[in-house]
């Protein structure tokens, strides 16, 4: 028979308190790498050496988008677990597998 899933309330906690750090973190360092595009952007600094850092530095930043986004959607499954889990409990076709 099988068991109800258990959560250690405890262990959540870090993981919400760490993804909350994570996310801030992301946000933070994506803000930092967009302001760095803008100074390199308006500077006066042309060449090739210019040319492929921007592409390097757009290439970076597309995928700390991708990153800030995980760790947004990971952050919010993390604060409605609670919210999550009763839904699937009380959805219906987890009653009717229980029921069999």
């Amino acid at each position: 028979m099988a068991k109800d899933v258990m959560i250690d309330q405890a262990e959540l906690e870090t993981a919400k308190s760490s993804a909350a750090k994570l996310k801030e973190s992301l946000d933070n360092t994506y803000a930092q790498g967009e302001a760095l595009l803008s100074l390199v952007q308006g500077s006066s600094w042309e060449g090739k050496s210019r040319d492929s850092f921007l592409a390097y530095l757009e290439l970076l930043l597309q995928y700390h988008t991708d990153l800030k986004d995980a760790a947004s959607l990971q952050k919010k499954a993390l604060d409605n677990i609670e919210n999550y889990q009763s839904d699937f409990q009380n959805h219906n076709l987890v009653k009717e597998v229980k029921s069999l």
